[in-house]
């Protein structure tokens, strides 16, 4: 079991600086989905599949909680 951490990011930049860094990660996003995309939508499928047959299930059928 993995523990949570936290990360601080102090930065100390310019309007301009944060636009560019947004439109390099926005750069960087776009050609990670074009390569791992397809794997990527993949492993989500499997986690979720994974994940429901994991959660207990109603066995009366009944949507609606008591």
């Amino acid at each position: 079991m993995s523990s949570m951490r936290t990360h601080r990011l102090t930065t100390y930049l310019q309007a301009e600086q944060a636009c560019t860094l947004i439109e390099f990660l926005d750069q960087v996003r776009d050609m990670l989905l074009e390569t791992y995309g397809d794997d990527i939508t993949t492993m989500l499928q499997q986690e979720s599949a994974q994940q429901q047959q994991l959660e207990p299930r109603d066995l009366f059928g009944d949507e609606e909680p008591f």
